[in-house]
C-alpha cells in the first residue's frame, strides 16, 4: 500500500539506490517475490486482452543481463541477481 501511494504520487521506478539497484532489482536481489511481480505489471505496457487472455509487454532493461545501452554484462540486472544472488 505505501509503495503504491508512493508510485501514483510521482516515485520513480528508474532510481538507483546506494548499490545501483532499481525498486525491481532491489525486491529480485532481496527475493520479494510478491513485490517483484507487483512493480513488473505496473512496468507492463498491455497490447491485447480476451477475456483473461493478456498480451503484454515488459521493458527488459532491468531484468536482462545484457546492458541495453552498451551490451555489457549488467551486474544488477533482475535475472543476474535471481541466480547468483
Amino acid at each position: 500500500a505505501t509503495f503504491d501511494m508512493a508510485y501514483e504520487v510521482g516515485a520513480s521506478l528508474s532510481i538507483r539506490n546506494n548499490q545501483h539497484l532499481t525498486p525491481l532489482t532491489l525486491a529480485a536481489k532481496l527475493a520479494r517475490i510478491d513485490m517483484f511481480f507487483h512493480i513488473m505489471n505496473i512496468e507492463r505496457e498491455i497490447y491485447w486482452q480476451i477475456g483473461s487472455i493478456t498480451c503484454a509487454a515488459y521493458p527488459l532493461s532491468q531484468v536482462d543481463t545484457i546492458d541495453v545501452n552498451d551490451g555489457t554484462i549488467n551486474n544488477n540486472s533482475a535475472l543476474n541477481l535471481v541466480v547468483f544472488g
